[in-house]
């Protein structure tokens, strides 16, 4: 015996048509077909309330009449739980301007009037199959966006997972990444970096003493307690394809900005701006952990302003401990300038690279309209996060 097929559900069809003779007319071509259910409605108020209700997946409603098509059609493009249905626009051959109004309001197709059965079916049934595709399509994206939630929540919990065991080997590493993630970010935010690159930084911070579970001490100096474990945690965090991001920041915590660090011996721009404010705080915080007080540790760091740590985030770090705003350029003029606030005129007077790396314009080129929409349009994917400082 074979297994019943459940039968398709019900397709709602809305008719909003105020013209008794044309709403008849609809209703006997649509009507009689086992696959639709056909409301009515005579009015926008009345059409509005029904559409509340059923939610239809098509509206048939004309240009003018009692019932303002395009007005219709704007009030559910407005509501969330409206925006899918298919609104078929019926228009007078001659009314031009009434159809580009619904279409511009919202509607999806329009039918000329008066209405012919065989044109007005097969576009209901095409709405149909469009509205179906849709419906599969969000579905489909609320799904990929419930996994991308889910595997969000795994990727906590094992991070969640590594600092608790990196706490028992080291008591009081908790403490330190909690301190380290919540001074990055406060970092993170004066140089306005871009949401999407929060995300590793904060891991690379609650992460940077993981190494410790593969026993591992590559340190630069006994001096470097922030970064002892800082080869080991990288090779730890490489086999997880979701924190390699985290472990190539983790590995550039021990470079210098003037190039004198290690393993790579890049400097400056050369080093991810992220790197360089996940090693200021570490470093600071590492300071404040041997009994420094603020203004001690924040003293050592500023010794090494220009060498070991890039001067602009010591500027700014030192507006931090001081709950403060300071000018994050020395007193030759130097200013940091958003993005937006570029005009063409301004000098550079360091290099402007992007989050890949890529060098837009070096330093001592002159901003021009031309450079400018450049800029402007590649920081749009590529975010600008290494300056821009002009002079």
């Amino acid at each position: 015996m074979t297994p019943a097929t459940a039968a398709p559900p019900l397709a709602t069809v809305l008719v909003a048509v105020d013209d008794v003779a044309t709403r008849a007319g609809i209703l006997r071509t649509l009507g009689g077909l086992e696959d639709l259910l056909v409301l009515t409605a005579a009015d926008g108020g009345e059409a509005l309330a029904t559409a509340g209700d059923v939610r239809p997946d098509v509206l048939v409603v004309p240009v003018g009449g009692g019932v303002d098509g395009a007005a219709l059609c704007r009030r559910l493009r407005q509501d969330p739980a409206l925006g899918a249905t298919m609104i078929v626009l019926l228009a007078a051959p001659g009314d031009a301007r009434g159809a580009l109004a619904g279409l511009d309001a919202g509607a999806d197709d329009v039918l000329a009037l008066p209405v012919q059965a065989e044109a007005l079916l097969a576009r209901v049934r095409a709405m149909l199959r469009l509205k179906r595709r849709h419906d599969r399509l969000r579905e489909e994206t609320l799904a990929l966006q419930e996994r991308h939630a889910e595997l969000g929540r795994g990727m906590e919990q094992l991070v969640g997972l590594l600092g608790h065991l990196v706490d028992l080997a080291r008591p009081g590493a908790r403490d330190r990444a909690d301190r380290l993630a919540a001074l990055t970010a406060a970092l993170a935010d004066r140089f306005e970096v871009p949401a999407h690159l929060r995300a590793d930084l904060e891991t690379a911070a609650r992460l940077l003493e993981v190494g410790a579970l593969a026993g591992g001490a590559h340190a630069a100096t006994a001096a470097d307690p922030a970064h002892r474990f800082a080869a080991s945690s990288r090779a730890v965090l490489m086999d997880v394809d979701r924190l390699r991001d985290a472990a190539e920041l983790i590995e550039a915590v021990s470079e210098h900005w003037d190039g004198s660090g290690l393993p790579g011996h890049r400097q400056r721009g050369q080093l991810p701006l992220r790197s360089r404010l996940l090693r200021l705080a570490a470093d600071f915080l590492a300071a404040r952990d041997e009994g420094l007080g603020e203004a001690q540790a924040l003293a050592r760091v500023e010794a090494r302003a220009g060498t070991w740590y890039d001067p602009a985030a010591v500027a700014q770090l030192a507006a931090i401990v001081h709950g403060s705003v300071v000018e994050t350029a020395p007193a030759t003029a130097r200013r940091f300038v958003p993005v937006p606030d570029l005009q063409p005129g301004m000098t550079l007077v360091d290099d402007l690279r992007t989050a890949s790396g890529a060098t837009l314009l070096v330093r001592g080129a002159r901003i021009t309209e031309g450079t400018l929409a450049v800029i402007r349009r590649r920081h749009a994917h590529d975010p600008v996060i290494e300056g821009p400082w002009v002079g």
